[in-house]
């Protein structure tokens, strides 16, 4: 049996690792105990997972329409962690706004 090894398998894995070392750093790094970083860190990381869920969003062709872009829209549990990882971004940009 071959073992077929594709793009999207490959990206997959490398944003996994990408949303694990920046959830490890949000949780156990020697930033965690600043609000904004550890936010940052852990938007990145849910981020990272998202991608990694849906890995072939990466590859669909986007379609140019008048002035509008058709982008590729995840689905399920990707979205939420799009949603989750947008807030924690957001909520680390106004921490960091309010501690300067």
């Amino acid at each position: 049996m071959k073992l077929a090894v594709t793009k999207e398998l490959v990206w997959s894995a490398v944003f996994a690792g990408v949303g694990l070392a920046f959830t490890y750093r949000a949780a156990f790094g020697v930033d965690r105990n600043i609000l904004h970083s550890m936010l940052f860190n852990l938007g990145c990381g849910l981020s990272g997972f998202a991608i990694a869920i849906q890995p072939h969003a990466l590859f669909e062709r986007v379609e140019r329409k008048g002035l509008s872009l058709q982008l590729p829209k995840a689905k399920g549990i990707a979205s939420v962690r799009n949603v989750a990882s947008l807030f924690f971004l957001g909520c680390a940009c106004v921490a960091w706004l309010g501690s300067a």
